[in-house]
């Protein structure tokens, strides 16, 4: 893949909402809590299960057992 092109969402980086956004500052997630519902860390975009430790941030929810230094 050209290095133009997002990994993950397959578009130009140009346009792509990930890649602009990964150099913003995000604020910390403020309380952690276990995942009622399955879904995807809007970081890692890897599963959510429920009973998984998660925060809400401007963007999704993240996972703690993947991003403890966030």
């Amino acid at each position: 893949m050209s290095d133009d092109i997002c990994e993950i969402n397959e578009m130009p980086k140009a346009w792509c909402a990930h890649c602009l956004a990964k150099d913003l500052p995000k604020p910390p997630p403020l309380d952690w809590f276990p995942a009622r519902y399955d879904g995807k860390c809007c970081l890692c975009f890897k599963p959510i299960e429920v009973g998984d430790d998660i925060a809400s941030t401007e963007d999704g929810y993240i996972c703690r057992r993947r991003h403890d230094d966030y």
